[in-house]
């Protein structure tokens, strides 16, 4: 069966005959695959509960349950942005062994920028967020975000404010730009943050819990389209 015709679930299973990979696909300690994390956030199966985060993935009757504590959540996060960066190295080997195979397809310049933000781009995809467009200059990065889930746009704020420190993290600009766009192509926010604004935060080993939406807010700027 080809690979490339198969969803994320059975791309996963189907290397899970290879115990080789289990270490990379079954982040410990929870044990539960990367598309079980991938669809409680795709399909809306979490909510915030005394300060703990509920997950819940499956359908009933085999529906399972997970709680996270804030601490546990980050270390996750980071947990799987791992996986992504050693998938992006795979990718990079398999690239470098088959240049000569490859190249004729494609552009020299855009393929060593797209390669510098394949991280943040499969971190975009864990939330459920395509990349339309972006732009990257001396100071400033700059992507437009399409959202792939129906979900409200409102909903989606706080993760798009989630981001920004990845985003930050991955390419070090000072300013930070993030127009997101809903699943029928309508432009609903654009957020403008300045870093600089709180450089506690935006820091190599920042204290985890000063990473919440409202110190984040602080750097913000929302222009809401639909006004």
């Amino acid at each position: 069966m080809d690979i490339n015709k198969l969803d994320l679930g059975r791309v996963i299973n189907k290397l899970l005959k290879y115990k080789f990979f289990e270490g990379i696909l079954i982040p410990s300690p929870w044990n539960l695959k990367l598309n079980d994390w991938r669809n409680i956030p795709k399909h809306d199966k979490y909510l915030v509960k005394d300060n703990k985060i509920i997950c819940r993935f499956k359908k009933p009757p085999k529906e399972k349950e997970i709680i996270l504590s804030k601490q546990e959540l980050w270390y996750l996060f980071l947990s799987i942005n791992d996986i992504f960066s050693i998938l992006r190295l795979a990718h990079s080997v398999f690239f470098f062994d088959n240049i000569e195979e490859i190249q004729p397809y494609w552009d020299k310049k855009r393929l060593r920028k797209e390669s510098s933000l394949l991280d943040l781009i499969s971190v975009y995809g864990m939330f459920g967020f395509s990349v339309k467009n972006y732009s990257v200059g001396d100071d400033k990065v700059e992507f437009q975000l399409k959202d792939k889930t129906r979900r409200e746009s409102d909903k989606r704020l706080n993760e798009l404010i989630f981001l920004i420190r990845p985003t930050w993290y991955k390419t070090r600009k000072r300013f930070l730009i993030l127009e997101y766009i809903d699943s029928l192509n309508n432009p609903i926010f654009i957020i403008e943050v300045d870093t600089s604004k709180r450089e506690d935060i935006f820091s190599i080993g920042v204290d985890e819990d000063l990473l919440t939406i409202d110190n984040l807010r602080d750097c913000i700027e929302l222009t809401d389209l639909r006004k």
